[in-house]
Order: structure tokens, then C-alpha cells, then sequence
């Protein structure tokens, strides 16, 4: 509650918040955005927060120990961070944006469904020396859903895949919400992902509607995938992979598909 409340408060005055070396931080779903349930005390557009912490995941996929975490709840099966705005060209301030994390790990439980996750937000999300880790094997590390201006930065999405096949969620996750938006402008890089279900997922997933790119990736390993280290579905027009490489994965290093719908 208190860091709800906290994150209500910067969201409209612009104040950072910093959190303390070392902490873990035990939380229920964190709201960035108004909603007359789940946090009517949201004042702002969706978005304009800054949480830094002391520092950021390291490339073994271990939280560094010096770091401040978010922690989701055991047994909760929504989601750790969730940002939603409201797709449209004729009011903009609707999809929110200016958000910034940086220094920070962000751990799901068992059951989170998304550790992070980002819908119809406009501009300057920014994420840089990260860590997400995914221990649900059917969830997802960092969801994204019809969002512009995106970076990522030095980030480590981690799951605990065995190699089985067991785990079917996505470490990065860029989709449609399968409206006329169009997802684009994003860059990652030097982002790692590994021992997901499925590393990096793009593209809509059943729909005629939405198209994705451009979006760029420099440098970063996906590796040790359940599935697919790079699955690219249809709507996914324009994407640039510069020194991004593929190790490991159960399935196929990259695989591009599309159905008759797309």
C-alpha cells in the first residue's frame, strides 16, 4: 500500500523514487495508472514515474546482491507492475508514458502472470540495468502491447527452464492488442534473456489488424529456451538484429511463422 501510495504521489509531482541498497521490496500488482477499482487515486495520465535503485541484475542471471527488488506475492496470479492507457491518435495524453526504471530487479512469484507489463503507452518508457525474473513457467518476464518509444538497456530476463519443454512463458513478449495501433520505435539493447519458455516473442498472435516496427536489437543473447529462442509472428514488418545472438534453445533459434489470419 505504501508504495502504491508513493508511486500515486510521484506520478503527479514528478518526484523519483529511490529504493534502499539491498531491499526487497514484498508487493501486491503495483498500478501506474488510474483505475476506479484498482487505484482511483491515480491522478496523472498512465506512466510518469521514476523508480531507480543502488543496482541492476548481473549477466548470471543472480540478483545482484547490492540491488533494491520488487517482489511479487506468492500464489498472486496478476501481475507485478501494470501500466495501461487507452489507445488513441485523437487524445494522446490517453497513453501516458515517461516511465523509467532503472537499478532494479523485478522478481515474479510462482504464479505472476506478467512481471512487467505495458499497454497502449506512449513515449519514453526507459528501462535500463534491469533484471525480471520469471519463476511461473507459464508466465511472462516483459509484456509490451501496442506501445511507442521504447528502450531497454543492459536487462536480464531470466527464467529456470530445464529444457524439457516444460515452460511455455515468454521472457520478452511485444505484441498487438489487435487494434489499429502500431507498435514501434523500439530499441533494445545488450538485453539477455534466458531460460524462458519462448526468449523473445513478436508479432500479433490471431489478428488482421495491428503491425510491429520498427524495432531494433544490438547486441544481447537469447539462450536455453523451453521452445523457440525467437518466435516472429505476423504484422511484424521491420526488424533490425545487430550482433544479437541465438544459443541453446530446445526448438528453433529463430523461428518465423504466420497462420492465414495474418
Amino acid at each position: 500500500v505504501k508504495i502504491q501510495k508513493a508511486l500515486n504521489y510521484c506520478s503527479v509531482n514528478g518526484t523519483e523514487i529511490k529504493l534502499l541498497a539491498g531491499k526487497k521490496y514484498l508487493t501486491g500488482t503495483l498500478y501506474l495508472y488510474k483505475d476506479s477499482v484498482k487505484n482511483p487515486l491515480y491522478a496523472a495520465r498512465p506512466g510518469r514515474v521514476k523508480i531507480t535503485g543502488q543496482a541492476g541484475g548481473i549477466a548470471t542471471g543472480s540478483l545482484e546482491p547490492q540491488g533494491a527488488a520488487l517482489v511479487h506475492l506468492k500464489n498472486d496470479t496478476s501481475r507485478l507492475i501494470e501500466c495501461i492507457g487507452n489507445f488513441s491518435i485523437s487524445t494522446p495524453a490517453n497513453m501516458g508514458g515517461q516511465i523509467h526504471f532503472e537499478n532494479m530487479n523485478f522478481v515474479g512469484g510462482n504464479k505472476t502472470k506478467d512481471v512487467i507489463y505495458f499497454e497502449a503507452c506512449q513515449g519514453q518508457i526507459s528501462m535500463n540495468n534491469y533484471t525480471v525474473q520469471i519463476n511461473n513457467p507459464t508466465g511472462n518476464g516483459i509484456t509490451e502491447v501496442t506501445t511507442w518509444e521504447t528502450e531497454h538497456h543492459n536487462g536480464l530476463i531470466r527464467g529456470q527452464a530445464a529444457g524439457t519443454g516444460s515452460w511455455t512463458g515468454i521472457g520478452l513478449n511485444i505484441r498487438s492488442n489487435e487494434s489499429d495501433g502500431q507498435v514501434n520505435m523500439k530499441i533494445s539493447s545488450n538485453v539477455n534473456v534466458y531460460k524462458c519458455g519462448y526468449g523473445i516473442r513478436i508479432g500479433r498472435r490471431n489478428a488482421t489488424s495491428g503491425t510491429i516496427g520498427p524495432l531494433n536489437f544490438i547486441g544481447g543473447q537469447v539462450s536455453l529456451s523451453d521452445q523457440h529462442n525467437m518466435w516472429l509472428d505476423g504484422g511484424a514488418y521491420n526488424l533490425v538484429s545487430t550482433g544479437q545472438q541465438f544459443e541453446g534453445s530446445r526448438l528453433n533459434a529463430i523461428l518465423i511463422d504466420s497462420d492465414g489470419a495474418n
